[in-house]
């Protein structure tokens, strides 16, 4: 199972859910350098399975050309993954507004 299907609520109970707000929180931290990758990785549980989508995330961010771009993209993945965990949107639609191919 993939990082996407993480945040949804109806996960089989067998696979570790991630809470969005913990998840937004990190990559938050991630994305200013207060935390690893690895640290990143290990807070939240991610396993290799997540290491595609969450590298094309990373790739992302770091494709933007300015602090504000990558301020709004994270509050993009924030916003998305929101409604996705609420189930008004699914992961394929979270990840084409994201973005995300892997």
């Amino acid at each position: 199972m993939a990082l996407f299907d993480k945040f949804n609520q109806s996960i089989d109970p067998s696979v570790s859910r991630i809470a969005v707000h913990q998840f937004a929180g990190g990559i938050n931290l991630l994305a200013d350098g207060d935390i690893t990758r690895g640290q990143f990785d290990a807070a939240l549980g991610l396993e290799a399975s997540d290491d595609a989508q969450m590298d094309d995330l990373v790739a992302l961010y770091n494709a933007k050309a300015t602090a504000v771009l990558k301020l709004a993209f994270l509050v993009k993945i924030h916003s998305t993954i929101m409604l996705q965990e609420q189930g008004m949107i699914t992961d394929v639609q979270s990840k084409n507004f994201l973005g995300v191919t892997a």
